[in-house]
């Protein structure tokens, strides 16, 4: 059976590497939604500061910009990471999506919020 939509997304990826040869930051942007609104997901994006987020951010926005004329990039950030401090206030049209998972018993976070400017779950549930 055809479908008319398509469910292969279009993903990109870019590391920063550091002088010691070592992978410093890392992220990957992929294809959401229907494929003709050009609408793109940020995440996941780890890395130790701001210039490495825009480095890696530099290194994929233009890969959009070849297959959409003027793509949307989404990004979303989690409660007590590095991304929503200091990405929030910088983004235009930042939206506030509160969301709570629940668990039946205490589960330990392994995310490491200093270097988290974007969970892979974007709609972030739990990303550990």
């Amino acid at each position: 059976m055809k479908s008319a939509l398509s469910a292969s997304p279009i993903v990109e990826c870019a590391v920063v590497i550091d002088c010691n040869d070592r992978i410093a930051g890392w992220a990957g942007i992929a294809s959401v939604g229907l494929e003709h609104k050009g609408m793109f997901k940020l995440a996941p994006v780890y890395c130790s500061s701001l210039v490495q987020f825009a480095r890696l951010s530099e290194a994929l926005l233009p890969h959009c910009e070849s297959i959409f004329t003027n793509p949307s990039i989404i990004i979303g950030t989690l409660s007590g990471t590095v991304g929503a401090r200091e990405l929030e206030p910088l983004i235009s049209n930042s939206q506030k999506m509160e969301r709570i998972t629940l668990f039946s018993t205490e589960v330990e976070s392994k995310i490491r919020g200093d270097e988290c400017f974007a969970p892979h779950n974007s709609c972030c549930h739990f990303d550990g």
